[in-house]
């Protein structure tokens, strides 16, 4: 699983894409615990991998103004 950063560390925008991509997480493993088809899988990892490439840049624009 991601490692996601502690909230006092992030910007609003990165706390906004932290909980987008922690609902996305929680949604992928209550499909697959439920036994979620596998195009039902695919989709959620998808939706999770685009939080976590949201999560990354935000990030490393915030890396930029440092």
């Amino acid at each position: 699983m991601t490692q996601i950063p502690n909230p006092r560390d992030v910007t609003p925008a990165e706390g906004a894409a932290i909980a987008a991509l922690r609902e996305a997480q929680d949604r992928s493993a209550a499909a697959k615990a439920g036994g979620a088809p596998e195009a039902r899988l695919d989709e959620l990892s998808r939706q999770e991998e685009l939080a976590l490439q949201e999560l990354q840049r935000l990030r490393g624009l915030g890396a930029e103004h440092d």
